[in-house]
């Protein structure tokens, strides 16, 4: 009687089955995975939003600087008025005179050659520098746009003692090619002189377009990639600039310019 009790507390102090043991495992492995991805998912997310967070701040502060330099755009004096305001003729120098000519033709009266006029006040061009570098083609290459301006639009950047001032938003290349390329976009100052300024760090986009005049051929108004403009009639009415960063943020920019008319 006794034994038999003895074999049967045995019996059931046996221990677990290898079946057992290895759904234990499995389980408990589905668990531990389900978990960890769980904690990986918040972790990227909360990534993820730090650096949406970091980009909004840097496009708020680009935006700011950049609404400032639109808002306080100089034009140039018209052509005859800066080359020879005591030219006999009336219509060179009168610049609403109805007969008033076209400034080829005023340059061409004047015996004033294309490289001896002073530089645009508003040139919105495809970047040189970017193009030199061969990661683009010419027609795809970020575009710079100088423009010259009552103030800095940054405080930092070299003051011209109440005079206007001639700036550059630059494009800069950091890395990567063809639809892949890394952009910077710099404040350079020109006049005077000055170290370029980062606005925006990592953007696969910066795209600059104007809504200006069209020419003779053409009438009203449309975009354009590439724009110069000296005299005020002639300056855009509308700044665009589309940013898209590698963190997938994206703004889509309108600027509508403040003009006044410089000495020159």
């Amino acid at each position: 009687m006794t034994t038999t009790t003895q074999q049967a507390c045995k019996s059931l102090r046996r221990g677990f089955t290898l079946i057992e043991v290895v759904l234990t495992l499995l389980i408990s492995t589905m668990l531990l995975t389900t978990v960890m991805s769980i904690f990986t998912m918040m972790a990227r997310a909360n990534a993820d939003l730090g650096a949406r967070y970091e980009d909004l701040g840097e496009l708020a502060r680009a935006h700011s600087a950049i609404r400032r330099a639109m808002q306080s755009l100089v034009s140039g004096q018209p052509i005859s008025e800066r080359l020879d305001e005591e030219t006999e003729d009336p219509a060179l120098v009168d610049p609403n005179a109805d007969n008033r000519p076209s400034q080829s033709t005023i340059r061409e009266r004047l015996g004033v050659e294309e490289e001896d006029l002073p530089a645009y006040h508003f040139i919105l061009e495809a970047s040189t520098k970017a193009a030199q570098l061969g990661v683009v083609e010419d027609d795809i290459a970020p575009r710079r746009l100088e423009v010259v301006m009552e103030r800095q639009p940054t405080p930092i950047a070299p003051d011209n003692n109440g005079k206007p001032v001639r700036g550059a938003f630059e494009p800069v290349y950091i890395s990567g090619s063809g639809a892949y390329t890394h952009w910077a976009l710099d404040y350079v100052p020109i006049e005077p002189a000055g170290e370029p300024i980062r606005l925006i760090e990592d953007a696969a986009l910066i795209d600059w377009s104007v809504l200006g005049h069209a020419d003779e051929s053409a009438e009203g108004e449309r975009w354009f990639g590439l724009y110069e403009a000296q005299e005020a009639k002639n300056y855009p009415m509308s700044i665009r600039l589309n940013v898209i960063t590698w963190d997938n943020t994206q703004v889509d920019w309108m600027f509508e310019p403040g003009v006044t008319v410089g000495d020159e």
